[in-house]
């Protein structure tokens, strides 16, 4: 599982090192190999995860696939768009162009371990969504009854 959050550096060629204490559940999980796609619930962010969790999520959406139009288009954003990157030798990943664009990335970002996904982030956009979930969890009865009930606080 991955949990915290990273602050790292987007180098040169666009790579991101993996922090150091995830290398070896993704090495023993995927043998490094991953995939990035764009996160569908975040505008603004790149979803990664072990090969072996994405090809879970693809068979459990074509299980549920209605043959709809509509889930055709989601089909084809979210499936067409999903791209594997292997880790280095250093922990690296190159990111795709195309991802990259997606979320404007520069040189600062954060990698968040999300469970069974990480999570990157441009550090801007970052500290902005949390700030407006923070609020919302201020704000929602909601929110405070589900943490309530799952003993968070």
């Amino acid at each position: 599982m991955f949990r915290g959050t990273n602050h790292i550096n987007v180098d040169s060629k666009y790579r991101v090192a993996i922090p150091a204490r995830y290398r070896p559940l993704l090495y023993q999980e995927s043998a490094g190999k991953l995939v990035a796609n764009i996160d569908i619930n975040r505008a603004r962010c790149i979803a990664i995860y072990p090969t072996p969790v994405w090809e879970q999520i693809e068979e459990r959406f074509q299980e549920r696939l209605n043959n709809s139009g509509q889930a055709a288009r989601i089909q084809r954003l979210l499936l067409s768009r999903a791209t594997e990157v292997d880790m280095d030798t250093s922990g690296r990943i190159l990111l795709p162009a195309d991802l990259r664009e997606h979320i404007k990335l520069d040189k600062k970002a954060v990698l968040l371990g999300l469970g069974r996904k990480l999570e990157l982030w441009r550090e801007d956009d970052w500290l902005k969504e949390q700030e407006a979930g923070m609020q919302e969890i201020e704000d929602s009865e909601l929110v405070a009854q589900i943490v309530n009930d799952i003993g968070y606080i």
